[in-house]
């Protein structure tokens, strides 16, 4: 998490009285996203960035008056038309929003140290539209602890890479993985790596058989390995072992024909030759024209940066749209794994217009452009995959379906919290409302973006229900949701901070008698 970097940095550098500054709102065209931090010691150092360097100068200044003060502003900084003379203000013709707060010696040391043991359900929140002054500060806590207006940034755990073996290009490999705040750990078979000063800035070096080496680490979600040991037998030896372990990031070394001999020996060995090949990146790095060691290792930082970002890896220019795709903002959640007991057959493959309900909704949530789309399943998991086929949505296992929706609904946001770039939402639809389209999906993102409330709820004669969409500060609420409990009860019990829109929809299929509403009585 770059907030623990620039900590970390902070503390390296030796510490002290210092000002944070935190971008809490953009809009229009921003270098960064809110959640970009820097931090303002005293003597005018700086750790990070919250802009291209646009409103770095002024932020710095009013930085050391925070500090001086010991009390928090807000700066906002909209473009003007003389920007590019005067070189003030955003240059990205966005405005942003900045909270700058003092945050002196003991309390930047706190923050760091509740950073390193952050569990997954808790959120950096910064608190910036208190009327007193006290409570205008950084925090982290729980989602649910938070004010309403209050900015929350989930804690994403560090990327920890694993280099095994310490050839020329570790040493640049270790470098820019720490300049991401990654965190490194270094193996080799070798005694005198431990001892090699260019690699003291990891956070551990294993020395031991090369057989042994994976078995001495354990492996935190997100990971990625590099084998890098120029040793067919050692690389043999080490993709054989790493491969089950399904890392975010596999990659070796070496040429492309090397990598398929070693894929088809490992085969020959009992290693699954077909998961090996579709997991091992290897060569290992993108095609930046790399030769030199630091050369290479900068290739291979930047695909393991794609990977985890699920990014094409693409020069800027050729991308469509936004850099900053608002399509990340929200994850579609299906729900789909009910025994379809009233009906008497599986609901996600009745068909409607020629197409199971199952694909039907999800084509409905992928055309919304929301973002990712999770659809959960339990009681006919192999039918379900079978009419999802070729559409990119992830299929979350419900193993324990039998207890309830709400089972469901705490399985999708664990798989969704899993994920290396956090969402801001998540709109909650059910399989068998084949009424729901992309449009009404849409006007819940819509009317989210206009009003930012907690929770948006499709609105019906009976009361509100879904589709809805929920914040990402109300996902541990949804987790404790228990039974056959949907997220209507939740709905209820907010109330007043709930935006509905409304909506005229055919009613669900739960029935032979919905289904023959729809398609006639064919079975």
């Amino acid at each position: 998490m770059e907030l623990l970097r620039i900590l970390e940095e902070c503390r390296a550098a030796g510490g002290g009285d210092c000002a944070l500054a935190t971008v809490v709102e953009t809009k229009g065209s921003a270098y960064r996203r809110p959640g970009a931090r820097l931090l303002v010691r005293r003597d005018r150092k700086t750790w990070g960035a919250i802009s291209g360097g646009c409103v770095e100068t002024d932020i710095v200044e009013r930085a050391l008056d925070v500090i001086g003060r010991g009390e928090a502003a807000l700066a906002r900084f909209r473009p003007a038309d003389d920007d590019l003379i005067v070189g003030l203000g955003s240059g990205c013709q966005g405005e942003l929003t900045v909270f700058i707060e003092p945050l002196r010696e003991s309390q930047r040391v706190l923050i760091e140290d509740r950073l390193s043991i952050a569990v997954g359900d808790e959120a950096l929140i910064t608190t910036y539209r208190s009327a007193e002054p006290p409570l205008l500060r950084t925090w982290i806590g729980r989602p649910s602890d938070a004010p309403a207006d209050a900015f929350l940034q989930p804690i994403v755990s560090r990327l920890s890479l694993f280099i095994f073996g310490a050839s020329p290009a570790a040493e640049s490999l270790l470098r820019f993985a720490k300049q991401l705040g990654w965190g490194v750990r270094i193996a080799d078979h070798r005694p005198i790596v431990a001892s090699d000063e260019r690699l003291a800035s990891a956070d551990a070096i294993e020395i031991a058989p090369t057989e042994e080496l994976p078995s001495r680490f354990s492996y935190p979600s997100p990971s990625a390995a590099v084998v890098m040991t120029h040793h067919y037998l050692r690389d043999l030896e080490l993709i054989r072992r790493l491969a089950p372990l399904r890392l975010a990031y596999l990659g070796l070394v070496g040429s492309r024909d090397r990598a398929q001999r070693l894929i088809a020996e490992a085969g020959a060995l009992g290693t699954d030759a077909e998961l090996l090949a579709s997991s091992l990146r290897a060569p290992a790095g993108l095609d930046l024209g790399a030769d030199a060691p630091s050369e290479i290792a900068l290739s291979i930082v930047a695909e393991i940066q794609a990977v985890l970002r699920r990014t094409t890896a693409t020069a800027l220019r050729n991308r469509k749209g936004r850099i900053h795709d608002e399509s990340d903002e929200s994850a579609v959640v299906i729900l789909a794994a009910g025994g379809s007991r009233r009906l008497g057959r599986p609901k996600p493959l009745v068909e409607i217009e020629g197409q199971p309900l199952i694909r039907r909704a999800a084509e409905a949530a992928l055309s919304a452009g929301s973002g990712s789309v999770h659809v959960v399943v339990g009681a006919e998991v192999a039918g379900v995959r079978a009419a999802l086929d070729g559409l990119p949505v992830e299929l979350v296992i419900n193993d324990a379906w039998q207890e309830g929706v709400a089972s469901s609904i705490r399985a999708a946001i664990e798989a969704i919290e899993r994920r290396d770039r956090p969402v801001e939402t998540l709109i909650l639809m059910l399989c068998d409302q084949p009424g729901v389209s992309a449009d009404v999906l849409r006007r819940l993102l819509d009317a989210y973006r206009a009003t930012r409330a907690p929770v948006v709820a499709s609105r019906y004669p009976e009361g509100p229900g879904v589709p809805a969409l929920f914040h990402a500060e109300l996902f541990p609420a949804l987790k404790s949701l228990d039974g056959d409990v949907g997220a209507r009860q939740l709905i209820r019990h907010l109330d007043r901070e709930v935006v509905t829109i409304p909506l005229t929809l055919p009613g669900d299929i739960d029935t032979q008698e919905d289904v023959v509403r729809y398609v006639g009585d064919e079975r």
